[in-house]
Order: structure tokens, then sequence, then C-alpha cells
């Protein structure tokens, strides 16, 4: 009887656990979670970049916040904040769009940053594929690693979030593609544009074919990810990769 009354709690539990990692996979992916997930490292990341320009002076910004910034600048719109104000009113939209509620789980949150650091691991394995040079930082290494959590958070806005969605959109509508056909199409044309974008004359990298494939492949990855786990997870596993491979290569 006792041992019927074990297997029983035990089923129980195993699928209270399921429960609660199906709810998890949902809620992280909700934008709402999301911003409020990569407000605290964007509000960091714009005060950082703040301090480092004072102190050292103008330097090679993140390419997607050049981007955002060449972009708006048309329209009148410039600034330090005008990144991260792109930021909050794309997830913004994004929720609307959804029709999502204001419910705020505030459990997730640490569980992304977990999630986020589980999944730079391929990313570290993909780098050991495609061999890098070592970028010296003449900055120093607290100036480029404020610099790759700024490239971690907007390239994942302007690569994954705008530019799947708009490729998306555009496959849909135009080309009358359908469903996985549709999203595999989106996914493949943001990868060869985050990769070629970084080289010049957009990016400020001379063109290699092994740094060519090696951002393609990454880019790939972050957008499945991105599919798959959200905007924020997307994002903090880029940044967090970026940072740690800064600190792997400083001397």
């Amino acid at each position: 009887m006792a041992h019927g009354w074990r297997v029983l709690g035990n089923g129980i539990s195993a699928r209270r656990t399921q429960q609660l990692w199906r709810r998890y996979l949902r809620e992280t992916r909700r934008p709402l979670h999301c911003l409020l997930f990569l407000l605290p490292l964007a509000a960091a990341y714009e005060l950082a970049a703040l301090w480092v320009t004072r102190d050292c002076g103008p330097g090679r910004g993140p390419l997607a916040q050049s981007m955002i910034h060449g972009v708006l600048a048309w329209f009148g719109f410039a600034g330090f904040w005008v990144p991260a104000v792109v930021l909050v009113i794309a997830l913004l939209v994004w929720h609307r769009l959804r029709r999502d509620c204001w419910r705020i789980q505030v459990w997730v949150l640490p569980a992304m940053v977990g999630e986020s650091l589980l999944l730079t691991v391929p990313l570290l394995a993909l780098s050991g594929l495609f061999p890098q040079e070592k970028e010296e930082l003449a900055a120093g290494l607290f100036a480029e690693l404020v610099r790759v959590l700024g490239a971690g958070l907007y390239e994942e806005l302007v690569f994954r979030l705008l530019l799947i969605s708009g490729l998306l959109w555009l496959s849909v509508e135009f080309v009358q593609l359908r469903g996985r056909a549709a999203l595999s199409v989106a996914v493949g044309l943001a990868a060869v544009l985050f990769s070629l974008c970084h080289f010049h004359p957009i990016g400020s990298d001379l063109f290699a074919w092994g740094s060519f494939w090696y951002r393609l492949a990454a880019g790939v990855y972050l957008s499945v990810v991105f599919v798959g786990r959200g905007l924020g997870v997307s994002s903090g596993s880029h940044a967090a990769y970026n940072m740690l491979l800064v600190w792997l290569w400083s001397p």
C-alpha cells in the first residue's frame, strides 16, 4: 500500500514538473517578460557606454546600434537613448499585437538568466569549429565588455526580432509561402544578412570566408533560439557569449 502511494506521489510530482516546465517555456516567450529581462541589461549598457565615452572618448560602437542611430537620424531622432527606446517600443508593440495580458511572473526572470548562460555552450563549441583571430582590446577590457554587451542586445533586436519578422511577413504576403517554409526562408536570409553586415562597407571587418561562415552558423543558431525561446533568451545568450569570449581573450 505504501509503495502504491509513493508511485502515485511520484507520478503527481512528475506531472507538476512537466506542467511547470511547459509554463516556463510559454512565459519566457511573452514580450512583457522579454522586456523585463532585457531592460536592466539595456540600462546598464547605456550608462556604462556613457561612462566609457567620457573616460576614453568615442570608440567603435555595436553594429546594430549604429544602424538604428543611422536610420532614425534621417527622421531627426538622435541621442544615446534612441536604441533603448526602440527596444522598449518594439516589445510593447509586439505585446499589443499579440493581445497579451499584463500578468507578470517574476520567477521566470532568474530562470531566463540560467537558460541564457546554458545556451552559450553551443556558441562556444561553434567558435571552436571556426577559429577566430583574437582582437586587440585597444580601449581596455571594460570598454570592450560594454561594447559586446550592446552588440548582443541590439543585434538580436535588429537581426532577429525586426528582420525575421519583416522577412516572414514578406514571405507570406508576397511570395505566398506558408508555415515552416516561410519561417525557414526568413531565418536563412536573416542569418546571411547578419553575417554580411559585419563586413565592409556596412561593418568594420574585411571580408573573409572563415569569418563569414562562422557568423552565418551563429546567426542560424541564434535565429533558432529566438524562434523557439523568444527575444529575451536569444539576447541574453548572445550577450553572455560575447562577454565570455572577450574575457577569455583578455591578456
